[in-house]
């Protein structure tokens, strides 16, 4: 479902996120890095933390089905929270075109153990990856909202 998300943070607070490249610091670098993926319909933006669990569990399901399928039309990034830095938080989403939506679907507060697909075509969050999400389910998801 596209438009009508909600999900209950509750109900995902266990999960986790992919092992993807952490967003630049600067923006120079992270212009660059917007401007190689201008065709991709997907951003698929991992919520991120190095003393998250939830975070390490989703690793090598998601390797998996990166390296069994072609997610061509998709922009893999990361939200480093480590530091717990709200700011710096905020910030990484609005560089990534998402800070207002992703800060309405977090009820304001930044998490972590989630991979947020946000489709750039309607500017929505379209679904979530969680470490429940077989790589099977994690592939599907990432297809259904990259279409």
């Amino acid at each position: 479902m596209k438009k009508a998300l909600t999900y209950s943070l509750a109900a995902i607070s266990t999960t986790a996120a992919i092992a993807l490249s952490p967003i630049a610091a600067h923006a120079g670098h992270h212009e660059k890095a917007e401007a190689a993926h201008e065709h991709t319909t997907l951003k698929a933006v991992k919520l991120d933390a190095e003393w998250c669990g939830s975070c390490k569990a989703i690793t090598p399901k998601m390797a998996e089905a990166k390296a069994n399928n072609d997610f061509e039309n998709v922009h893999f990034a990361t939200i480093d929270y480590t530091n717990k830095d709200k700011k710096a938080f905020w910030a990484e989403a609005d560089a990534l075109g998402m800070k207002t939506q992703l800060k309405e679907f977090l009820d304001g507060k930044p998490k972590t153990g989630l991979v947020i697909l946000f489709d750039t075509q309607s500017n929505q969050i379209v679904d979530v990856i969680t470490k429940a999400d077989s790589p099977e389910e994690m592939a599907n998801k990432l297809m259904a909202a990259s279409a």
